[in-house]
């Protein structure tokens, strides 16, 4: 199905195709109408349609037109967002050459498991102007070259890639919180109700067809829009105060409600929360109480399963393991014993995949041995917080820095700007 086919795109292009929903042709709206004008250059309604049928068209997205159109104020919002940063390119020289922007064609046909030249043909097949994807292309292209410039003379000291990691570390007990966002903004009290207003639709878009990533690259002008939103795991506090405090009241799954910052609305995808930063599970050492029941090589099979079913009982009657270790010694005190420091690539597989998923003072087996039947019973794991490399922190930190400078100067783009809205 056509929606499967382009859902890549829809997180490298902000849209996707998929069902027909109806909407009028791109092609078939008179191209000198005007929806914007953005300093000396023009947005069309032409433009406008085509973007706002690609949006339409996604699987994910609504399917009615009425609901479609309600947004059609921040799909011009990012059209104009578009125009700014071609004009920016061009004022610093750059540009985009035609074998940019095949390459970047290439590429995404191959990532979406498609032929030289089928992208094309599936677009016009749909009634959309290619030219909105190339011209959408062109946008990120100059503007991820002008973000390379900006960020040229930019370096990370070694001491911010310790302070880092240091805050990582402090941070490794604290607990956490898997978020995403979608963000609107309002530069002036102008526009405070129409974002409030289009915040709440997305809400809406997300809750109806569960699509949040979907909606987040599509419509928030947060820079984690280019990842569906997705903020990853946040140490609490690390937010807003406003968004703190309506994360308190949350328990995750959930999706908030607007959330209103001095820069603009907000919505949080709370989806799951933790204890402390990601530890690797095959790094944990846990200590094992265990005890091996000896059984003769020539058991029967009759006589095997008795004394299976005997050691899980003696699993399920000992609530920790003091209770286990001290029924097993009166049984078999020579195999009975602690041992500490365990990997799970210590143990046999089947071994090691039930010790990893057991909670604190739960038991598990019997396990066939070479001498006969193992019982188990987690006593304690350590875990090992792993944390970034120095590279992959000074990578962080260089993004992190590149985001924030995107957002200022897109910032300043707009409100220097001469944007006339007629849409």
């Amino acid at each position: 199905m056509m929606t499967r086919l382009f859902s890549k795109l829809t997180l490298l292009l902000g849209f996707s195709i998929g069902i027909a929903v109806g909407f009028t042709p791109a092609s078939a709206q008179p191209p000198q109408r005007i929806a914007a004008v953005v300093n000396d250059e023009l947005i069309t309604f032409f433009d406008l349609t085509n973007r706002m049928n690609m949006i339409a068209l996604n699987s994910g997205m609504p399917q009615e037109r009425d609901a479609v159109e309600r947004l059609a104020r921040q799909v011009l919002r990012s059209l104009i967002d578009e125009k700014l940063k071609l004009q920016e390119a061009r004022e610093r020289n750059i540009t985009v050459t035609q074998g940019e922007l095949d390459l970047a064609l290439e590429n995404l046909n191959r990532s979406n498991g498609f032929r030289p030249g089928q992208m094309r043909q599936i677009l016009i097949q749909e009634g959309i102007a290619p030219i909105t994807l190339t011209e959408k292309l062109r946008a990120d292209l100059a503007w991820s070259k002008v973000l390379r410039r900006l960020m040229a003379d930019v370096q990370i000291s070694r001491r911010e890639i310790d302070d880092y990691l240091a805050d990582l570390t402090d941070r490794s007990r604290q607990q956490q919180r898997l978020l995403a966002e979608i963000f609107i903004p309002v530069n002036t009290p102008s526009e405070d109700e129409e974002a409030r207003q289009s915040i709440i639709r997305l809400r809406d878009i997300a809750l109806q067809n569960n699509n949040f990533r979907q909606v987040a690259t599509q419509f928030s002008q947060a820079s984690s829009a280019a990842q569906g939103g997705d903020l990853g795991w946040m140490a609490v506090g690390s937010l807003a105060p406003e968004i703190e405090l309506a994360l308190e009241a949350m328990q995750p799954p959930r999706i908030s409600g607007p959330i209103r910052t001095p820069s603009g609305y907000y919505l949080i995808a709370y989806r799951d929360r933790r204890d402390g930063l990601g530890a690797d599970p095959d790094r944990a050492r846990h200590t094992v109480a265990k005890m091996v029941l000896e059984l003769a090589p020539d058991v029967s099979a009759e006589d095997r399963e008795t004394a299976s079913q005997w050691l899980a009982g003696i699993l399920n009657t000992s609530d920790d393991c003091p209770a286990f270790l001290s029924l097993a010694r009166q049984i078999s005190p020579e195999t009975t014993g602690t041992i500490t420091g365990l990997l799970l690539s210590d143990v046999p597989a089947a071994v090691g995949e039930r010790l990893g998923d057991l909670d604190i003072n739960r038991g598990a087996g019997p396990f066939p041995v070479k001498e006969g039947l193992l019982v188990i019973m987690l006593c304690g794991r350590e875990l090992e917080f792993v944390l970034p490399s120095e590279e992959e922190a000074e990578q962080f930190l260089l993004n992190r820095q590149g985001d924030a400078v995107a957002t200022r100067r897109l910032r300043d783009l707009r409100r220097a700007a001469f944007i006339d809205i007629r849409a």
